[in-house]
């Protein structure tokens, strides 16, 4: 069960240790990086609710007029 997200954290530290030391990047990029992918997160999940409670409102109207 924590294979996944033991493989994710080895994949993630090793590509941000090869972006630091190859290409100079700097630490603090990671995080307005990491703000970004969250607040896009944040957004999807948000889409995906509303979609979900549009869709059920909209069953539940179809079911209670049928």
């Amino acid at each position: 069960m924590l294979a996944p997200i033991f493989i994710f954290g080895l994949t993630s530290i090793g590509i941000y240790l090869a972006r630091v030391g190859r290409e100079g990047l700097h630490p603090s990029a990671l995080a307005g990086a990491m703000r970004d992918v969250l607040e896009s997160l944040g957004l999807g999940v948000l889409f995906l609710l509303v979609n979900l409670v549009v869709g059920a409102a909209i069953v539940l109207g179809v079911r209670s007029l049928s």
